[in-house]
């Protein structure tokens, strides 16, 4: 193990109490919890242009719901996350990547990003199901508009569900095909409004 993964897992260690006070297991540079109908994870991600005592990591949330398995059928494969972000996208003022050295005060990097991940599980600690996540999460764009369809669609918000696909198909005109997305997540009662 590098110098730099011993640090970011001191560094992940130490920030990451207030995670473990909130039923999260940490393991090495990750830290996951089954929260309502979600499992909730955080972890850090190497640069991969790391060097051995030189480098940087990104800290990612992911969230993944029981009922968009269960919308998969199953099909999913294990590991699979409906929704990620950056630490970044959620707290303000946080830099995109975090600098690991030698010099680096890891205990002022360890607590500026406990900080951050506190600020962050009060986030997490509102989601507890799809319905939670449309109302919560940051404003899905972009093709982050399909979760937001298939979130809604399990929410039973069909007609919101079917505009979120609309309003994607209308920024992608050329590369949206409404009906094609509708049997490929399986949102069968959806079918009759595309026609």
């Amino acid at each position: 193990m590098s110098a730099v993964q011993t640090w970011m897992r001191e560094i992940f260690g130490t920030a990451a109490h207030p995670l473990t006070a909130c039923g999260f297991v940490v393991r090495g540079c990750a830290a996951q919890r089954t929260h309502g109908g979600t499992l909730q994870q955080i972890y850090l991600q190497a640069n991969r242009h790391n060097h051995d005592d030189f480098g940087s990591f990104f800290v990612n949330v992911a969230i993944t719901f029981d009922a968009l398995r269960a919308l998969d059928r199953g099909e999913a494969v294990p590991g699979i996350v409906d929704w990620c972000a950056r630490l970044e996208r959620l707290v303000p003022d946080l830099p995109a990547s975090w600098e690991l050295r030698k010099s680096t005060d890891r205990r002022a990097l360890a607590a500026r990003l406990g900080a951050a991940l506190h600020g962050t599980l009060e986030l997490l600690e509102t989601v507890r199901s799809p319905q939670d996540a449309v109302a919560e999460l940051p404003e899905l764009e972009g093709f982050e508009l399909v979760l937001r369809a298939r979130l809604k669609y399990v929410s039973r918000d069909f007609e919101g569900a079917l505009a979120d696909l609309v309003a994607l198909e209308r920024m992608f005109p050329d590369r949206v095909d409404i009906r094609a997305i509708v049997k490929r997540e399986n949102l069968s009662e959806l079918e009759p409004r595309t026609r």
